[in-house]
């Protein structure tokens, strides 16, 4: 199976598959993680940060458009 482009997933978590947004999570999470950590210096925060940003993407996954 090939990987799924971001479009794909994001394509997927807006139709409801939590599968999709666990692999978004994946890809990102660190990333998501690193920048939070330059931007606020504390790991709780940054940790917080994260979980907020998927947190949002699942609960406002038919408001938000991909591009």
């Amino acid at each position: 199976m090939s990987k799924l482009t971001d479009f794909e997933l994001y394509t997927k978590v807006q139709n409801g598959d939590k599968s999709a947004l666990e692999q978004i999570c994946d890809r990102y999470e660190k990333l998501l993680f690193s920048f939070a950590f330059r931007m606020t210096q504390s790991k709780d925060a940054a940790e917080d940060v994260v979980q907020e940003v998927f947190v949002k993407l699942w609960r406002k996954k038919g408001v938000w458009a991909f591009s």
